[in-house]
């Protein structure tokens, strides 16, 4: 084992997942000549990794990718005890809970606890937390690892991410501050000069406690999520009184106590980190007993939404038994391939759970023929999807549907009914063609 510590864990990086942040934070470490291995699931796994198959698609973090594993930079291995038992600085960034739940994966950490803790070391191991882990994770994870033979020699640190969906290896490899959140001196002094080697002297590294660290990790989450929710929820009432809602959306932005831009009206918010953040901050299964009303509000006023629309189609068809109901744009956000905490997905489960027959088209997932979960079949293009249908539904507010024709699509289907929760269709060109838009009621 080599003299210097530091070097010691540079040496020996374990990654724990294959999900965005955990690929992005180990191509940052192996592009700084950090040895790094990720595991995954099973040999599929690998295999779909090594062929650039994953389930978010993005542009930087595939080429990233490709360009590591094919420099040899870093290597791919199916999870196993050994590389837990031997891995020096082992990375837990993977999805903390089940798919559409705050429910924690608690048999997956006690393994990942009990392999840890099992092997005697020389030099403690160090357990990097930088998944989305509901409070009071840190003190679970130790409880854990006190069960088993050497769980009091490993050290455990959170480093909480800040990545936007979309652009985490960017984000990753740029950060403008990295926080580091440990329970004694010697880890949080190896993880901070870990960071201020991989990153330039510009980037902030901020030192605080572990319980400090998780709540860093949640907390603008919370605040994004609201925004959201706020915009959304004002709009839905604009809808159900048919008023101007750009006008008032400008007002607002034009308000010297609200700083910047509102987000734009939607579905609710999308894609899993801010679903899971908030579900994270109302989970108590980590021993947290403080009730964040501001989360719990949040998710509820995103289901909302959905219900109105829902509720909408419903008076203007009647029952949805029986009748197809198109809807372009299946994707978490636009432009992207990624599916996970899609709100398109989830109204296209209720629809389907209400009898309706649901036909979706996404221009972003060509060469797929169903989405997961839900295992919603796909069809090949925008003409298949609404020929027969009784409405429209914009899911996803790819720029191409902005291109289409509306004329065309109106002759084949059964009745040209539309809703726009984004707002961004040029109204009068589909108004002319023959289309009625649902947004009042």
């Amino acid at each position: 084992m080599p003299g210097n510590k530091n070097q010691y864990y540079q040496n020996s990086v374990v990654v724990v997942g294959a999900t965005p942040i955990s690929l992005a934070t180990a191509l940052v470490l192996a592009k700084n000549r950090f040895s790094v291995t990720i595991l995954v699931r099973n040999t599929e796994a690998i295999e779909a990794l090594k062929r650039n198959r994953t389930d978010f698609h993005e542009s930087a973090l595939d080429m990233e990718l490709n360009a590591a594993l094919r420099e040899g930079r870093l290597s791919l291995a199916a999870s196993s005890k050994k590389h837990l038992q031997t891995g020096a600085l082992i990375i837990l960034a993977g999805e903390p809970s089940e798919s559409g739940t705050s429910k924690l994966r608690l048999s997956t950490f006690e393994r990942l606890a009990g392999w840890i803790g099992e092997w005697e070391r020389d030099i403690p191991a160090v357990v990097v937390i930088r998944a989305a882990m509901p409070l009071g994770f840190t003190s679970m994870f130790r409880r854990l690892l006190a069960d088993t033979p050497h769980g009091d020699k490993v050290r455990i640190v959170v480093s909480p991410d800040f990545a936007r969906p979309g652009s985490t290896y960017e984000d990753t490899s740029r950060p403008k501050a990295v926080y580091v959140g440990a329970e004694d001196g010697f880890s949080g002094s190896l993880v901070a000069n870990i960071f201020r080697k991989v990153y330039p002297k510009s980037v902030k590294i901020v030192r605080t406690s572990s319980e400090a660290a998780e709540l860093i990790g949640l907390a603008p989450s919370l605040y994004i999520a609201q925004k959201h929710s706020i915009t959304d929820e004002i709009a839905e009432y604009a809808r159900t009184k048919g008023l101007d809602f750009a006008a008032i959306k400008s007002a607002m932005e034009n308000d010297p106590r609200i700083d910047g831009e509102l987000p734009a009206p939607g579905l609710g918010f999308a894609g899993p980190q801010l679903l899971n953040h908030c579900r994270a901050l109302k989970s108590r299964e980590a021993g947290n007993r403080f009730t964040f009303e501001t989360a719990k509000t949040a998710l509820y006023v995103n289901d909302l939404i959905i219900d109105g629309l829902i509720y909408r189609l419903r008076k203007r068809i009647g029952r949805l038994t029986g009748y197809k109901i198109a809807v372009f744009g299946i994707t978490a956000f636009p432009g992207s391939a990624d599916c996970r905490g899609s709100r398109a997905v989830v109204l296209a489960r209720d629809l389907r759970q209400r009898g309706a027959e649901v036909a979706l088209f996404d221009p972003m997932l060509k060469g797929r023929d169903k989405v997961e979960p839900g295992n919603l079949p796909l069809q090949s293009d925008e003409e298949s999807a609404v020929k027969g249908a009784s409405a429209l539904v914009i899911g996803t507010p790819h720029r191409r549907f902005g291109a289409l024709k509306p004329a065309e699509l109106a002759k084949l289907m059964k009745e040209p009914l539309i809703m726009d929760y984004f707002r961004f269709l040029k109204r009068h060109r589909w108004e002319t063609a023959g289309f009625t838009f649902i947004d009042r009621g």
